[in-house]
């Protein structure tokens, strides 16, 4: 029986054989089924930025040419190198100050302005052999991808939008989830944000230690267990969260809240 939907674990067991379940056959298993469970999960508010004011962003770090503006209580984020030559330069990403814990709720609102770019959402971030990803003694970064992929640092990251260069089509898997160090590439997602849907969506994204799982407008997008193996090393934990845009994209944001997950 094929399904769109998720179903609680206790209703896919029914539906497998006891010979085909396996051993680990709750690792297919969805913990959080729908948006009020989202709700439920949630613990206390560590972090609150609504995107209103200079005041909202003041204290964000900026790595690479992004300009970062308020206008209509929204913040904006563009490249000032919108096309570049070389394909490389022109791409930025702007980090909250705090460090998080490891198993967490984060929420924002998000449209694109441009039809094509991609947007990414890093989370988990700090230097290697666990030093604060700011310490002096890591590698300069301006933005430039493989600094954040395949350097001295470690994260988790989400492409929740993108619609870029020769994948310029609606058919391409628009959400997808990343690791490093080293790179890895862990998972594909359904489509959350179509390229030219200009409304604002809201997308939340839940990390309790390896179970990663993305959704957009209360619908799951992605959903991904790490298992913390040799494959892809040991699971990320705490650390930093940033937004990432390709030099071409435009697109604002709203509402940014990161909670902690109920024991």
């Amino acid at each position: 029986e094929i399904t769109n939907n998720y179903v609680i674990s206790n209703e896919i067991i029914s539906k497998v054989p006891l010979n085909l379940i396996g051993k680990n056959y709750d690792t297919f298993l969805c913990k959080i089924n729908s948006s009020s469970d989202i709700e439920q999960q949630k613990g206390k508010l560590l972090y609150s930025s609504d995107f209103t004011g200079e005041a909202d962003i003041n204290n964000w770090i900026l790595e690479g040419p992004g300009k970062i503006t308020i206008q209509d209580n929204q913040m904006i984020m563009k490249s000032e190198i919108p096309n570049p030559s070389d394909g490389f330069t022109g791409h930025f990403n702007f980090w909250c100050p705090i460090n998080f814990p490891d198993s967490i709720i984060i929420e924002w609102e998000f449209t694109p302005i441009s039809d094509h770019g991609v947007c990414h959402l890093f989370f988990a971030t700090k230097g290697q052999n666990g030093k604060e990803m700011f310490d002096s003694s890591l590698a300069k970064r301006d933005g430039h991808y493989s600094q954040y992929h395949s350097r001295d640092l470690n994260n988790y990251f989400v492409i929740y939008f993108s619609n870029w260069g020769i994948l310029r089509t609606t058919n391409f898997a628009t959400t997808s989830l990343h690791k490093s160090n080293p790179y890895a590439f862990l998972s594909h997602g359904k489509i959350g944000i179509v390229p030219g849907d200009n409304h604002f969506h809201k997308i939340q994204l839940i990390k309790k230690q390896g179970e990663i799982q993305l959704y957009v407008n209360g619908n799951i997008c992605l959903d991904f267990s790490d298992p913390g193996n040799n494959r892809w090393g040991t699971i990320n934990s705490n650390g930093k969260i940033g937004f990432r845009q390709m030099a071409e994209t435009i697109a604002k944001y709203k509402n940014f809240k990161v909670y902690s997950i109920k024991k």
